[in-house]
């Protein structure tokens, strides 16, 4: 792969994206700052207009291995772990939790700048209140679907189609691969996905792309050095997704070639 932060993408007037987010990983130093998270992000983040706590349940069963007949002894916990806030038409997310901070749009993507821009709002709003020191990985994440693609036509849309041995008739095609970047700190993982709706039908759910494009060791919290690392996974993440599609399916996308 050659590398040029600088390189320009084919711009698509019909992106296929379904999902997509930006995830920092980080850890509050103030750790109950979500107690009061809901007041605080309210006048932050002016797009919310649903907010829901996020809980942690965890089930043990506790044996006795001395004695067989006796049945499991259950133990439930539950906590508040951080808060879910979506927009008033569901499109728009954001989580804090005390893992990090998560920004997705979903279905009506409208750009990479404009999604940056709501992202780091979030970012911004837990840095504030969170006050972490470091981020321990920073991912870009785009799902997308290629609603009408079928097991038949895969080379119309991929580079590299999964084979049909003896013709034989695709139920369900999954592949995962993950890669490191030579000489830089990022990673890129790598879902391709299609299954059938239900085995007595032949309509496909189409075709899905996931693509993570992430950093592979902890960086600062550094407002510029941050943005930089944006610049550079947003970039490894188009180098993917264009070098995975046939000439034709980036043609269909309304991009210019």
């Amino acid at each position: 792969m050659t590398v040029d932060f600088e390189q320009s993408f084919p711009q698509l007037t019909e992106p296929p994206v379904v999902e997509a987010t930006i995830q920092w990983v980080a850890r509050p130093t103030v750790l109950a700052y979500y107690d009061n998270l809901q007041d605080e992000l309210r006048s932050r983040l002016t797009w919310a207009s649903r907010f829901e706590p996020i809980h942690l349940t965890e089930v043990q069963a506790m044996i006795d291995p001395l004695d067989g007949g006796t049945p499991p002894v259950v133990h439930h916990r539950q906590g508040n772990v951080g808060l879910r806030m979506t927009s008033a038409d569901g499109h728009t997310v954001a989580q804090f939790t005390n893992d990090g901070v998560s920004f997705s749009v979903l279905q009506k993507y409208n750009g990479w700048e404009s999604f940056r821009d709501l992202a780091l709002e979030s970012w911004r709003a837990f840095l504030d209140l969170a006050q972490p020191t470091t981020i321990h990985q920073l991912g870009v994440r785009y799902i997308n679907r290629f609603a009408t693609a079928t097991a038949a036509d895969l080379s119309d849309f991929l580079n590299e189609p999964p084979s049909q041995p003896g013709g034989m008739p695709m139920r369900r095609f999954l592949y995962e691969s993950q890669f490191k970047l030579p000489g830089y700190p990022y990673g890129v993982r790598i879902v391709k996905l299609m299954d059938v709706a239900n085995e007595s039908s032949t309509m496909p759910l189409g075709l899905f792309l996931d693509i993570t494009a992430h950093t592979t060791g902890a960086i600062s919290n550094d407002g510029g050095n941050m943005i930089e690392h944006l610049k550079k996974l947003r970039w490894l993440k188009n180098n993917v997704f264009f070098g995975l599609l046939c000439d034709e399916a980036v043609k269909n996308l309304g991009g210019v070639l």
